[in-house]
């Protein structure tokens, strides 16, 4: 029985994939502009935060990250961006973005750079400074053929003490408090990252499967998608419905094992026998991260 199952899912899983040219599979094209600031908030600090921003967006392995500096027909010198010239948002910067392939566009505002002072006098009354940085930064994510924002978050790091455990800075100078408490920006942005660039694979074939109850399946993500071992995705069903297309959630998974640049092994969560009757009805299955 679990044979014909998985020779029915197969089968499925053959004209899954053949559908799935209608879903662009490769990564977006996200330039990252200036980020603007208040003029309390100094330049190399809001550059500081700016260039955190791109590390975690980088890290995240899910879109072609273009940073603005290196568009020549969209570059501000330096000089006018310390002076405070705000990078802008309109359409006519846009148009250029997009002329420059420019799929999505992030836009950041560093709100503030909170710095606190710290003293410590010792038994001799020898005094020691050390200092701390909290940052606030709004993000938002704009497509550039309308300027309309597809999502928007807003950062603060540290936001607490719990963001701090197993976390050390030790600064003695303002500098050092800004460079050092940067590093827990790209952790901040899990949830915002997850949001504005889901992670989105179709379903190839089942790996096990008891009975009606599907165990385990392939899905065309892997190592050039972002997806890692442990993500957590919902498992959508595809149906069209007169003229308009139903994603319906019928399950959960985690990626199992990341097999190569676009394989992975899922293991179902919830929803295996919801699973196993849409792949024999010959429905279309994707997967979308759920962070």
């Amino acid at each position: 029985m679990k044979k014909f199952l998985l020779a029915v899912f197969a089968i499925a899983g053959i004209a899954i994939s053949a559908m799935a040219q209608d879903e662009p599979k490769e990564k977006l094209n996200v330039l990252i502009d200036y980020f603007d600031r208040p003029s309390s908030v100094p330049f190399k600090y809001a550059e500081t935060a700016r260039n955190s921003v791109m590390e975690a967006l980088h890290q995240s392995n899910r879109i072609n990250l273009i940073d603005v500096d290196t568009q020549a027909i969209l570059k501000i010198e330096e000089d006018r961006r310390m002076e405070g010239v705000s990078a802008g948002g309109d359409m006519e910067r846009l148009a250029l973005m997009e002329q420059q392939g420019a799929n999505l566009l992030i836009q950041g505002v560093v709100n503030d750079i909170a710095i606190s002072e710290n003293v410590l006098t010792d038994s001799k009354g020898q005094k020691t400074y050390t200092y701390d940085a909290t940052f606030l930064i709004t993000l938002k994510v704009v497509n550039p053929k309308d300027g309309k924002i597809i999502e928007t978050a807003t950062i603060k790091a540290p936001g607490g003490l719990f963001d701090l455990q197993g976390f050390t800075v030790v600064a003695h100078t303002p500098d050092e408090a800004v460079a050092g408490y940067s590093k827990l920006i790209p952790g901040k942005m899990k949830k915002f990252i997850a949001a504005a660039f889901p992670i989105i694979g179709n379903v190839l074939e089942v790996s096990d499967a008891k009975n009606d109850d599907v165990k385990t399946f392939y899905v065309d993500l892997g190592d050039a998608n972002g997806a890692k071992k442990g993500q957590k995705y919902e498992i959508r069903e595809l149906r069209t419905i007169g003229s308009k297309t139903s994603r319906k959630t019928i399950g959960e998974a985690e990626v199992q094992d990341v097999e190569g640049d676009d394989i992975s092994l899922f293991k179902v969560k919830k929803g295996g026998k919801e699973l196993g009757a849409a792949l024999k009805g010959g429905s279309k299955v994707i997967v979308t991260s759920k962070e």
